[in-house]
């Protein structure tokens, strides 16, 4: 299976946020959005996965 990503430029220089597959990849936005934005709402898995770009 290949990889996702997507790229978050909010407040930030751009950060490219990945995973090798989609339990990875949600995670990853998950522990970003913790750590950078963690006054934004936190978005479903759904919406995670909707935003995701395959490498």
């Amino acid at each position: 299976m290949a990889g996702k990503y997507t790229d978050c430029a909010q407040g930030h220089s751009s950060v490219r946020i990945s995973g090798k597959d989609d339990n990875e990849f949600v995670a990853n936005v998950l522990a970003h959005l913790k750590s950078i934005h963690s006054s934004m709402p936190t978005p479903s898995r759904e919406q995670i996965l909707a935003m995701a770009k395959t490498a």
